[in-house]
């Protein structure tokens, strides 16, 4: 196992930088890469501490130090060059030993020992060849596995309170003695901070009891833009549009370009109310449509979406509202047909779905 690490560390890191030399003499101001000299390297790293030791011996020395010490301790740090000899040399020895019935065909795991350590040390020794700074096993994990650590840590860290908030809500015997909050993340002091979740918002339209108004230019808005606004303005992933008569658009890709490019006032009329319901999200909200000029200068995308009181008294004097079901004077919806305030004056249109009680809304 040893004489074959030698071969191998010989040819690829002495004999191949050698041919790079002959073949690019001209490095003008790049320095050029420096062959790796292994009996050069072992005898000085074997020498370094007063007595001579064989390769054959750094090598089973490196192994049991490599073993012994701390996994997080030796992650973190930066192997110098006879350090990372050393590693190269015990694992290809271990792999020779350990897998031999899988020399040719092992491949590359992240979570394999033997393999991230033979990679760390292969790749540090390259850059040391070429004059870049070296990094630790960590760091070359995090790379040779396109591990993003801060990202994958947080997700661990929020996956783990998730599951200690259900075991709470199984365990709590009733929703008097429940008291779930929120938490934030940080990435100092305190790194997990808890907080009270708040009360629910009567601004927003799936929690609370508001109503969403948009008022577009009627001369520039399409069906294409009414799906851009609802994609990026409200965080929709996949918005269907169906009025509460019973008109069906659905999903944007459902429409044919020329569907898409028709203006909303030659689809819908104004003061109409629009279901809007995303199944990727599993809800749904009623927003009321209105027609106007818009200053082009005060709204440059060509439309206003609020929820906001005054803004939407004025979408509800549109005379259209009194045969859709609604006051103009209070923006009331009639009861259903039937119920102890029905009238006769024609059908109530259906309240908006609200969100599930268990997802997870941002207001």
């Amino acid at each position: 196992g040893g004489c074959f690490g030698r071969h191998v560390f010989h040819k690829i890191f002495y004999e191949e930088v050698k041919k790079v030399l002959l073949k690019e003499k001209d490095w003008g101001s790049r320095s050029p890469p420096k062959p790796l000299d292994l009996d050069d390297i072992l005898k000085n790293a074997a020498t370094a501490g007063g007595e001579t030791k064989s390769a054959e011996g750094l090598a089973k020395e490196n192994l049991s130090s490599s073993s012994e010490a701390s996994p997080r301790l030796r992650d973190q740090k930066v192997l110098g060059l006879d350090e990372n000899v050393k590693e190269f040399l015990s694992t290809t020895r271990r792999f020779i030993t350990e897998r031999k019935d899988m020399m040719g065909s092992a491949t590359f795991d992240k979570d394999d020992d033997i393999a991230m350590d033979f990679v760390a040390a292969t790749a540090n020794l390259r850059m040391h060849i070429y004059g870049i700074p070296t990094l630790s096993r960590f760091a070359v994990k995090g790379i040779a596995g396109n591990i993003i650590h801060a990202i994958a840590t947080t997700n661990a860290m929020a996956a783990g309170l998730v599951v200690m908030e259900g075991i709470k809500v199984l365990t709590a015997g009733g929703k008097d003695k429940l008291k779930p909050k929120g938490a934030w993340i940080g990435d100092r002091g305190n790194i997990i901070q808890f907080q009270g979740l708040e009360e629910p918002s009567k601004q927003c339209v799936v929690c609370g009891d508001a109503q969403m108004t948009i008022v577009v230019h009627r001369k520039v808005f399409t069906l294409d833009k009414l799906y851009g606004v609802l994609n990026q303005k409200l965080g929709m992933i996949e918005p269907s549009v169906n009025t509460l008569g019973g008109r069906y658009w659905g999903v944007k890709e459902e429409n044919d370009e020329e569907g898409l490019a028709k203006y909303l006032k030659d689809i819908f009329q104004d003061g109409e109310q629009l279901s809007i319901e995303d199944d990727a999200q599993d809800f749904s909200f009623n927003l009321l449509l209105s027609f106007d000029d818009l200053d082009e200068k005060k709204h440059p995308a060509g439309f206003v979406l609020t929820t906001s009181d005054e803004e939407l008294q004025k979408a509800k004097e549109k005379p259209n509202l009194e045969r859709l079901g609604m006051k103009a004077s209070t923006g009331k919806k009639r009861s259903a047909p039937g119920g102890p305030n029905a009238s006769n004056d024609g059908d109530a249109a259906p309240a908006s779905k609200k969100l599930r009680s268990d997802a997870i809304v941002l207001t």
